[in-house]
């Protein structure tokens, strides 16, 4: 704390602009006794809506050799393993919930360990953009049992496809789900998701086109100065 504390004094109050990408650590950031004599902006990450966009589940499904007929929930992280994503909390779901399919996107050494658990399907090779796209939109539901996040970029990713969201009420969530409309949100206590039906898939991807889209990048455009 003193090593940045020293390092912050030594720059002009002007010189120095944080920008955030969600409303709660934007007011962190303000509140912050280091940071708060700068300027802050808020800009929202943009997403490439050129790739993650409104595409047909069935289509999707076809692609990938999944059952049309199966509700499919979907988990991605960059490792499996990570309790900061929820792991132990997805694989205690997807043993109490029989009839559907759980598709892991990520990297691990135990999938073979994983794929003991009868419908838990590991990919581990969908980190192209175009691919994960296709992923979200063949799933029912995003599972994002994350206990903190800065962003939200898979539950984001996932919503510009039109995919809703079944995840924790954290503050950075409350900005991208609206609860019944988009996603679902469920307590953390609560491994029990009894309260899912069906939301309108090309009106999410739409409302979160509108709101993720290239304007944001725009917005850092606007802040550079431009460029030639």
């Amino acid at each position: 704390f003193n090593i940045k504390k020293e390092a912050f004094e030594k720059i002009d109050d002007n010189s120095l602009t944080f920008i955030s990408p969600s409303k709660w650590m934007f007011e962190k950031a303000k509140e912050s006794m280091l940071l708060k004599r700068f300027q802050h902006i808020f800009v929202p990450h943009f997403i490439d809506t050129g790739i993650f966009k409104y595409r047909e589940r069935g289509e999707a499904r076809k692609e990938f050799g999944l059952s049309e007929d199966r509700k499919i929930f979907l988990y991605v992280s960059a490792v499996l393993e990570n309790e900061r994503k929820g792991f132990s909390k997805v694989v205690e779901l997807a043993k109490n919930m029989k009839d559907v399919l759980f598709v892991f996107i990520g990297k691990t050494n135990n999938r073979v360990q994983i794929e003991k658990i009868e419908n838990i399907v590991v990919v581990d090779d969908a980190f192209s953009p175009e691919l994960m796209a296709k992923y979200y939109s063949a799933a029912d539901y995003l599972l994002n049992f994350s206990v903190a996040e800065s962003f939200g970029l898979t539950t984001v990713e996932s919503l510009c496809s039109g995919t809703p969201v079944i995840c924790y009420d954290i503050p950075v969530m409350r900005e991208h789900i609206e609860n019944g409309v988009n996603g679902v949100f469920i307590q953390e206590k609560d491994i029990d998701i009894i309260n899912i039906f069906p939301l309108n898939r090309k009106e999410i991807s739409e409302n979160s086109v509108k709101k993720y889209g290239k304007h944001n990048f725009e917005k850092y455009l606007e802040l550079y100065g431009g460029i030639e």
